[in-house]
């Protein structure tokens, strides 16, 4: 998709995915199937980053660093494989483990 930004991509890739998909953290089922889905996926997956990325803390620029490693996987998948067959497990299990040792610390 061109000049789409990777929370894009992803939202795109996801939204083409039926099953049930974690988003940080939470299960999902899939991105949704209305005409403003992907952009509200793209909108909080996007706010979520720059979240991250605000805070002073290392491990949330740690956290955000490790989605956006999970995101390019799944964009590269392209398809529910990424979630489905955990094809990009070690990208979610590198984020979810920081989010562990985070605790709340990148939600203040």
């Amino acid at each position: 998709t061109g000049c789409a930004s990777p929370a894009q991509q992803y939202c795109e890739t996801a939204g083409e995915c039926d099953e049930t998909i974690p988003f940080f953290g939470i299960p999902v089922d899939g991105v949704g199937n209305s005409s403003d889905s992907v952009d509200v996926c793209t909108q909080q997956v996007q706010s979520r980053l720059d979240t991250l990325r605000a805070n002073s803390e290392e491990i949330c620029h740690e956290m955000a660093a490790a989605y956006e490693a999970f995101m390019q996987c799944a964009i590269e998948e392209g398809d529910c494989d990424a979630w489905t067959d955990n094809d990009c497990a070690s990208e979610w299990e590198e984020y979810d483990e920081l989010a562990e040792e985070a605790e709340n610390r990148c939600n203040e």
